[in-house]
């Protein structure tokens, strides 16, 4: 009977270490909790991206995650940060360009221009950031300069408050 109650008890301690390590990893690294290198948590970062690209230099809109339920567009009461901007080409030819455009703010005053003639993903880290306005959708547009398809994907976070507008000085 006691080497049962020690199985029980070493169960129960085993259980309670599981959840109370459970809870700390939920803490620090799931919804909320510690900040990332950026300055916000995790639970704030958000991943847009394109579906594929034609060169036709129209507009396209940006989706969470990719998944085109309906575009994107910065609720109102906040202003979204621009930290990334990935271009993932549709084939690696020896020979292909890009030239890409992100436009984040109304009238297209606030952009991002992009011209490669690498043949792998690339990276673009804006330490400063491209601000977007509350009730802008961004759209990304390949232009008929580039050769061939491709995905844009950005990176970026919320941050509650309006940003200027365009044209508008603090």
């Amino acid at each position: 009977m006691a080497i049962a109650r020690i199985v029980q008890g070493r169960g129960t301690v085993v259980l309670i270490a599981a959840l109370a390590a459970a809870a700390l990893l939920g803490a620090k690294f799931g919804k909320g909790g510690k900040k990332t290198h950026l300055g916000v948590r995790p639970s704030e970062i958000v991943s847009l991206e394109s579906f594929t690209l034609p060169t036709d230099n129209t507009p396209y809109p940006l989706y969470y995650d990719g998944i085109g339920i309906s575009p994107f567009s910065v609720p109102q009461g906040y202003s979204f940060v621009v930290t990334d901007l990935f271009i993932q080409p549709n084939d690696f030819t020896a020979t292909d360009d890009y030239f890409v455009v992100l436009n984040v703010g109304p009238g297209g005053s606030r952009r991002f221009m992009a011209e490669t003639a690498d043949l792998k993903q690339l990276h673009f880290a804006l330490a400063g950031g491209l601000v977007m306005p509350s009730g802008h959708a961004p759209t990304v547009r390949n232009t008929s300069a580039s050769s061939d398809y491709c995905v844009i994907q950005i990176l970026g976070y919320f941050v509650k408050g309006e940003a200027l507008g365009e044209g508008e000085a603090p």
